[in-house]
């Protein structure tokens, strides 16, 4: 992570802490940064299998951006991953609801089952 997205990161996170936990906007440029980085970071650890890592990082992203069924999807997959069942059918779901189209989901969620 270089020490510019870094510093991005941090500033977007102090906001949000001075805000009083207020939804981002993600049309704010550094939010941008912020969600394009918890994304990149959370799919580089979890093909790494890092899931600790992955999980902290797709965690942030819905945080940033809790419309995104992204995160959640993925933070679904952490758990499958895991084993934990439970969460990764409420983590999956979550985001089956935001992305009802989407096509890979339900074969997550058949993976849990």
């Amino acid at each position: 992570m270089s020490t510019r997205n870094s510093l991005s990161l941090l500033v977007v996170l102090l906001c949000l802490g001075i805000a009083g936990c207020s939804k981002p906007d993600p049309n704010d440029p550094a939010v941008q940064a912020a969600i394009s980085e918890a994304q990149n970071l959370g799919l580089a650890y979890l093909e790494e299998n890092q899931l600790n890592e992955a999980e902290d990082a797709f965690k942030q992203l819905i945080s940033l951006n809790p419309d995104d069924p992204a995160g959640y999807t993925n933070l679904g997959i952490v758990y499958l991953r895991r084993g934990d069942f439970p969460l990764a059918e409420d983590n999956l779901l979550a985001g089956l609801e935001r992305a009802p189209n989407d096509p890979d989901i339900p074969i997550n969620l058949a993976t849990v089952y």
